[in-house]
């Protein structure tokens, strides 16, 4: 089973200033081949120091490292999958989080759009994760919110990870969080073929080291 790695993302979010060790001495720059959708328009800057009407994205080993106030759509214009594939991230969530909701999106057409339709699995600071769909503007979910004891919750201080991953296949979507089982729900109706990407809430501090595309090659298990 070949893994086609996408570059790993950080993200630092909110209105939080992050000192991350070593970060000073190194040229932190924007990625130049991705794209990005704001709920609602904010200045980009690559500093430091972030306000509460900029954001941040950039560069920094072993990932990139964003801070925003907005919620923001990541995405790589290349980033394409279709059939059985699986997307896995290792999110570490920084300290004084807000409430919104961080994962992937996909099954997208254009994700530069507003308008596009597009599947979202979430996690969320009290350790629950849920799936949601958007159609033509209107969200509908599909799990609700749920807390589940794989998922680490964060208490505010310190960092938190959790690795996310979500398995589409032909007739379900399964969420699995920390290489467990989480939640999952039927596949038949959803378009999972299409672009996909990374959603990140509202004042949330991220370093995202891997974020990685799965290809299944091998015929799916029969029941």
């Amino acid at each position: 089973m070949p893994r086609f790695r996408m570059p790993p993302l950080v993200l630092a979010f909110g209105f939080i200033a992050t000192t991350v060790p070593g970060a000073g001495a190194q040229q932190l720059a924007t990625p130049s081949d991705w794209r990005w959708r704001l709920d609602t328009p904010a200045r980009l800057v690559t500093e430091q120091a972030v306000p509460d009407s900029a954001w941040r994205f950039v560069t920094m080993a072993p990932g990139w490292h964003v801070t925003t106030g907005p919620s923001v759509i990541l995405f790589h214009p290349e980033s394409q999958a279709a059939g059985r594939y699986a997307l896995s991230a290792d999110f570490l969530l920084f300290p004084n989080p807000g409430d919104a909701g961080y994962g992937f999106v996909l099954g997208a057409s254009d994700l530069a759009s507003p308008n596009t339709a597009l599947i979202a699995v979430q996690l969320r600071r009290d350790g629950a994760a849920r799936v949601a769909v958007t159609r033509r503007g209107k969200e509908e979910t599909l799990a609700a919110w749920t807390i589940h004891q794989a998922i680490h919750a964060h208490p505010g201080s310190g960092v938190v990870s959790n690795r996310l991953r979500v398995e589409v296949g032909s007739d379900s979507l399964r969420v699995f969080v920390n290489d467990t089982a989480v939640v999952a729900v039927g596949a038949a109706a959803l378009t999972t073929d299409g672009q996909f990407g990374l959603q990140i809430g509202k004042n949330l501090n991220f370093h995202i080291t891997t974020f990685d595309l799965i290809s299944h090659l091998a015929p799916a298990r029969t029941p």
